[in-house]
């Protein structure tokens, strides 16, 4: 190619590095990431973002310039919900309130002589 036919595709040169390797590398993470996006999205029933970054890092030393390509993907995060918990007199996490009194539950068997009761069940009707 001529120094004089303008500058060369970006296409081109991604194409060329490490024999196309990275290019196939940086279109699966493309993939994966809207795949992740999708899934994100129906499962929030929202919107869902995140970020593909392509960094080209030029090294020249006067007559060669070398190229250090990386991809930054930024997925969703995943759902989590929150949970609450209280200190205790050391100041450690519990679950369960340390001044809250725990009820004594039992549990209570049914009178003798009890049956199950038989309900009669009736259409709905309008009014």
């Amino acid at each position: 190619m001529s120094e004089d036919s303008g500058p060369r595709s970006l296409a081109v040169i991604l194409g060329q590095i490490n024999r196309g390797e990275f290019l196939a590398e940086a279109n699966e993470e493309l993939h994966e990431l809207a795949k992740a996006l999708e899934q994100h999205a129906a499962a929030t029933a929202g919107k869902a973002k995140g970020t593909f970054t392509l960094k080209l890092t030029l090294t020249a030393d006067g007559k060669t310039c070398t190229i250090s390509p990386e991809v930054i993907v930024k997925s969703p995060k995943p759902l989590r919900g929150n949970a609450v918990f209280w200190f205790d007199r050391n100041s450690n996490l519990a679950d369960r309130d340390p001044r809250q009194m725990d009820l004594p539950l039992r549990e209570v068997p049914p009178p003798a002589g009890a049956r199950d009761a038989k309900v009669k069940s009736e259409p709905a009707r309008s009014v």
